[in-house]
C-alpha cells in the first residue's frame, strides 16, 4: 500500500537535508546577498558620519588594523573604503603600523577605485607608507602633515599630486577614521585629534575593544566598526555586501532547510495523527 503525503512528509530521507542546506549556504559564497539585519546604533552613526559629509571633504584615514586579525577587520576596511568611494570626498591614508600600508594596498587592488568608482589617483586618494612614531607621529601629522613624509607609499614624489597641496594640518581633514589592534586606541586618538585640534573619530577595531571605545559614543565618536559585525552591519547598510554578509547571509540561509523541514515533519506527524483519528471512527 502507497504511503499517504503526512507520511511521506514525515519519513523525508536526512540526505535531503543536508543536500539543501548545502546549496542553500553555496549561494553567498559565492554572491553574497547583504540580507536584512539588525544594525546597531554605532553602525549607523559611522554610516551617517560619513554620507553626510559636505562635498570635497578630505577623510584622514588612520589605516593600521593587522593581517593577524585580517578575520575581525576586512568586512569593516573593505566596506568603509567602498562608501568613501561612492562619495563626493578625498581620502588620505597612511600607517601607523607596518602592515597598515600594506593592507590599505591590497584593498585598493581589490576595489579598483579607478575602474569601479572613478577616482583618479593623486586627485581623490593618496596612501602614504609607514610613519612610526605611535602617538607622537598623529600629534606631528596633526601638526604639519607635510612634515612627516615627502614620499608615497610607492615612492612617488608627493609634491605631483594636487590631494597632498590640500592636505596641510588637523584643519584638512574632515573627519578622522581610526584602525587599530590596541583597546587603548582611542584615548590616544581624543589626546591628540579631539582634545587639541576638535577633530571627531570614527573606529574600526577589534570586537573585544568595543567596551572601551564606546565610552566616547556620540559626542567624540559619532561611530564605530568592531570586529566582523561591524563589518556586516555596514556592508548591508551601505549596499556594498562582501565578506561579512557572505557568512552572515550562509549562516542564515543553512538554517532555512531546517525551519522548512520542521514545518513539513509537523505537518506529516499531526496529519498522520488526524488521518489515524478518522480512521477509527469509520471503522467504528
Amino acid at each position: 500500500m502507497s504511503k499517504s503525503i503526512y507520511e511521506k512528509l514525515r519519513t523525508i530521507p536526512d540526505g535531503y537535508l543536508a543536500l539543501l542546506s548545502f546549496l542553500c549556504m553555496l549561494i553567498p559564497i559565492l554572491h553574497p546577498l547583504g540580507m536584512p539585519l539588525t544594525i546597531s546604533e554605532t553602525t549607523k552613526g559611522f554610516y551617517n558620519t560619513l554620507v553626510n559629509l559636505p562635498e570635497g571633504s578630505i577623510v584622514m584615514v588612520e589605516g593600521a588594523g593587522s593581517l593577524s586579525n585580517w578575520d575581525e577587520f576586512e568586512a569593516s576596511m573593505l566596506a568603509t573604503y567602498k562608501l568613501l568611494f561612492s562619495l563626493p570626498v578625498k581620502i588620505l591614508s597612511w600607517g601607523p603600523n607596518t602592515d597598515g600600508p600594506i593592507i590599505t594596498d591590497m584593498l585598493m587592488k581589490k576595489i579598483e577605485p579607478e575602474k569601479n568608482f572613478g577616482k583618479v589617483y593623486g586627485r581623490d586618494y593618496l596612501i602614504l607608507g609607514y610613519i612610526p612614531g605611535g602617538e607622537m607621529a598623529i600629534a606631528a601629522i596633526a601638526a604639519d602633515t607635510h612634515g612627516v613624509a615627502t614620499k608615497d607609499f610607492y615612492g612617488n614624489d608627493l609634491s605631483q599630486y594636487p590631494l597632498w597641496d590640500e592636505c596641510r594640518n588637523a584643519d584638512s581633514y574632515a573627519i578622522i577614521i581610526s584602525t587599530s589592534t590596541s583597546c587603548l586606541n582611542m584615548d590616544m586618538q581624543v589626546r591628540q585629534w579631539y582634545s587639541i585640534h576638535g577633530k571627531k573619530i570614527l573606529e574600526i577595531n577589534m570586537a573585544c575593544c568595543s567596551p572601551m571605545s564606546v565610552v566616547y559614543f556620540p559626542d567624540i565618536m559619532p561611530g564605530g566598526l568592531w570586529g566582523a559585525k561591524g563589518g556586516t552591519e555596514l556592508e548591508v547598510l551601505s549596499g556594498f555586501p562582501g565578506p561579512g554578509a557572505r557568512l552572515s547571509d550562509a549562516s542564515n540561509l543553512g538554517v532555512m532547510p531546517f525551519l522548512l523541514f520542521l514545518v513539513l515533519a509537523n505537518i506529516g506527524y499531526l496529519g498522520s495523527k488526524y488521518a489515524s483519528k478518522e480512521k477509527e471512527e469509520i471503522a467504528r
